[in-house]
């Protein structure tokens, strides 16, 4: 899914538009849009490949 997204972002946006983006956001910015994210397990078929752990 993540490749899609890749694709999806770099066909709306060119790379100069999202590099400028990108230079807009803040990590408080981030954090909060973060808090409105549920922390639950991810469902079976969204988990990660090989036993990979994401880092909390």
């Amino acid at each position: 899914m993540l490749v899609a997204l890749v694709k999806k972002l770099t066909a709306v946006f060119p790379d100069d538009a999202l590099a400028a983006r990108a230079k807009r956001g803040t990590l408080q910015g981030f954090q909060e849009f973060m808090q409105g994210v549920p922390d639950v397990e991810a469902p079976d078929f969204d988990q990660l490949l090989g036993g990979i752990q994401p880092g909390k």
